[in-house]
């Protein structure tokens, strides 16, 4: 992902999903969670551990959401690249056996370069439609 970065075949807002979509599937799958340096820490939340499952349960729900989204394949490629930490070359190895692996790596890299870029247009989509609901929302005051 640093690669596509740098070599500007993706937005920031692109890495900036893929770390997301990362650090959620780590938290479901793995049950830590790795904070960003300028996390705020939320003193007034205790979780015991049915709470903690349940918080668990819903990143699993967001990775799922994600794979509905971009399908099957867009997910096996998100983690190869994320979670396993594969090179385009080692992928390339893995989904074009048949091709060079000089074309394969391209071809992984162009696929993953339009993957993530899908993952932040989903992850913007998913915050428009939480601000909108939010806004339809009209508070009703609480008789007194």
């Amino acid at each position: 992902m640093d690669a596509l970065l740098k070599a500007q075949e993706i937005t920031q807002e692109a890495a900036n999903a893929a770390d997301k979509w990362y650090r959620t599937w780590v938290f479901a799958y793995q049950g830590y969670k790795e904070f960003p340096e300028n996390h705020t820490a939320n003193c007034e939340i205790r979780h015991d551990d049915l709470s903690w499952l349940m918080t668990r349960a819903d990143a699993a729900g967001q990775i799922f959401d994600v794979r509905k989204a971009l399908g099957m394949c867009g997910e096996v490629r998100l983690k190869a690249m994320l979670v396993e930490k594969l090179s385009f070359k080692q992928m390339a190895g893995v989904l074009f056996p048949a091709v060079s692996s000089d074309l394969g790596r391209k071809k992984v890299s162009a696929q993953c370069s339009l993957l993530l870029e899908q993952l932040a247009e989903f992850y913007a989509t998913q915050r428009k439609k939480k601000h909108d609901a939010e806004k339809a929302c009209t508070p009703v005051p609480l008789p007194v």
